[in-house]
């Protein structure tokens, strides 16, 4: 089939009044969806609804277009509406299963530090989130991240709780929690699949991160009274990678 047999195959589909209204309808619905998503301004739990709004009406509309195509290409009737699913179902695994192989990868052992899970309990309680599961690995790099996946998690490198004092590993450990209750992993997974499920990624990268950043920045001062603790410490990390 050439392009114009194909052009003239969309064009037959669109002719068709209840396949026009969806097909409009669906559009309509993920450029509204996408708005939210690319300017911000809502928690995270309404950000995610955006975020698979438009992920669904862009596979709703792939399927509809295919589905109705009259054209008899077994490719665009059955794979083409398969491709976003299959990325859909992976981003669902990534998110699952990602978080234990990566720990995995690291050789992370969950702690027994009573200090540590004694901060993470109360900081957690303070914050009205889930308590996570503290993780350290023999990383020689200074590190620290939050991931959930079934459960929230949270790994220090064991350099780094070696070079920062307690008032810093704290710091960290709210910056940590405060990720976990924005949600911020789903929402990092979410977009980088909307990278390559829309075509609104041309007009925005979806990958900017630092309103999480700045958000769980200001946990770190309203629960610390101060930024002091924050800034030496990703200081002295800076200074270990500089």
């Amino acid at each position: 089939m050439s392009l114009v047999d194909l052009g003239n195959c969309l064009v037959r589909c669109t002719t068709v009044p209840s396949v026009l209204l969806i097909l409009l309808s669906t559009a309509t619905l993920g450029f509204l969806s996408f708005l939210p998503v690319r300017f911000g301004g809502f928690s995270s739990k309404t950000r995610l609804a955006f975020i698979y709004l438009h992920l669904t009406s862009f596979i709703f509309f792939i399927a509809t277009l295919s589905i109705s195509m009259v054209c008899g290409m077994f490719f665009l009737n059955v794979f083409l509406p398969a491709i976003p699913i299959l990325l859909f179902a992976g981003m669902i695994l990534t998110y699952l299963i990602g978080p234990r192989l990566y720990l995995s990868s690291l050789h992370a052992h969950e702690t027994k530090d009573e200090k540590l899970n004694e901060w993470a309990s109360e900081y957690a309680r303070v914050m009205d989130t889930r308590t996570p599961t503290i993780y350290v690995t023999k990383e020689k790099n200074p590190s620290a991240f939050s991931t959930y996946g079934t459960k929230p998690k949270i790994c220090f490198s064991s350099r780094i709780l070696e070079d920062l004092s307690p008032e810093e590993i704290k710091a960290i450990l709210i910056h940590e929690i405060a990720h976990i209750r924005m949600k911020t992993q789903i929402i990092k997974v979410s977009l980088s699949f909307l990278r390559f499920l829309t075509p609104f990624s041309l007009l925005h990268s979806f990958l900017d991160i630092r309103p999480q950043e700045d958000r769980a920045d200001e946990y770190v001062r309203k629960i610390q009274g101060t930024s002091q603790y924050l800034n030496s410490a990703r200081d002295k990390v800076f200074r270990f990678y500089s």
